[in-house]
């Protein structure tokens, strides 16, 4: 039975001469056969905008938050580790019904409160 597989990650970069482990990591479980989306936070301001995208049997859902929040202050990314999982809550609905298997990478402060999200759906 296949198994629906959410990744969630800060580092999942376009270009596959930039692939980093969770690359491999998302590829891999669609290779074994497993329905896998990976949730992508852009974390950066240089990193990709929000986008939906579906890549060799892989689903990429990106999320960037609005540009104020990519500005360099503490106060500005302690708020972009509350409003980001946020963004998931409302934007994950859309593309994912139901969750197996929930891999999150570190810093886990950046997916606080997921992990229920997704156990009570």
């Amino acid at each position: 039975m296949k198994k629906n597989v959410c990744l969630i990650t800060t580092k999942f970069p376009e270009n596959p001469k930039d692939a980093w482990l969770t690359n491999d990591l998302a590829e891999s479980l669609t290779s074994a056969g497993e329905c896998v989306t990976v949730i992508a936070l852009s974390w950066l301001a240089t990193d990709p905008p929000s986008s939906y995208s579906e890549i060799a049997g892989l689903r990429i859902v990106r999320i960037k938050l609005p540009r104020f929040f990519y500005r360099q202050s503490f106060l500005v990314t302690a708020a972009k580790i509350v409003f980001f999982p946020i963004a998931v809550i409302f934007t994950v609905p859309k593309h994912i019904r139901k969750c197996h298997l929930l891999i999150a990478n570190t810093p886990c402060v950046t997916t606080f409160g997921l992990p229920t999200f997704f156990r009570l759906r």
